[in-house]
């Protein structure tokens, strides 16, 4: 199975701010080491003036979905106040391996950076220098021994979602790091089937810059990995 992504697609702008759909195989923010396209560089190349944007929210290099993009100083520290202040609610799907004896909870586990790895660790217990998260997930679909789940991450950590799932035995289909490579290669996935797929803005204050925004939500209707799923029937 192939999936096959486009280029940067813009879903939502106005005067302060795009929300684009990075596609897999783009960085989110420069990385010298990658050498990769990223979003802001790829701005670039049709808007001069997007020199001074900013990347609000990061995704990992293959993992797609929605981002936002500052256009002006006020805008993008409004942005990362709002996404500090959680409202920027920030939703994913994704199919991982395995059935879910519980369809709906959140998970609570430690997180530690290993940096030498270039992943990370999760742990049921704290442990010197990790840090507390928590991971919501909602079971919509099943089939093949595939869940098709909706995720809401109530920290945001690096690899979070990857890593918590694979450390609750429901790796991510596709995931090169935290997923599981027989199972990988049985599907025919290279990259980890994980799409930021919706964006809510919430409890905004009037006064603030954003206010038009308030209660609206942002969504991509095309998942590429659905297809895994199509005629099933949805998990009630």
């Amino acid at each position: 199975m192939v999936i096959k992504h486009n280029e940067l697609k813009i879903v939502f702008e106005n005067e302060l701010l795009m929300i684009v759909d990075k596609p897999v195989g783009m960085l989110s923010h420069p990385d010298a080491h990658l050498k990769e396209i990223d979003i802001l560089s790829y701005l670039k190349t049709s808007r001069p003036e997007s020199r001074n944007y900013a990347v609000i929210n990061r995704l990992d290099f293959n993992t797609s979905g929605l981002v936002i993009v500052g256009k002006t100083m006020d805008a993008i520290k409004v942005l990362n106040k709002a996404s500090l202040e959680k409202q920027i609610q920030k939703t994913y799907l994704c199919a991982v391996s395995g059935y879910f004896f519980v369809p709906e909870a959140t998970l609570e586990a430690y997180l530690l950076k290993d940096s030498t790895q270039s992943r990370v660790r999760i742990s049921n217990v704290e442990v010197p220098n990790s840090q507390k998260i928590l991971t919501h997930y909602k079971v919509l679909k099943e089939a093949m021994n595939m869940s098709l789940v909706e995720v809401e991450l109530l920290t945001g950590k690096t690899h979070q979602i990857r890593a918590h799932l694979a450390m609750a035995e429901h790796p991510i289909i596709g995931d090169p790091l935290y997923g599981q490579a027989t199972i990988n290669k049985k599907i025919g996935l290279k990259t980890q089937a994980l799409i930021a797929y919706k964006l809510t803005f919430s409890n905004l204050e009037p006064s603030s810059i954003l206010y038009p925004l308030n209660n609206r939500s942002f969504q991509i209707n095309q998942i590429p990995f659905m297809t895994l799923f199509n005629d099933k029937k949805p998990k009630k």
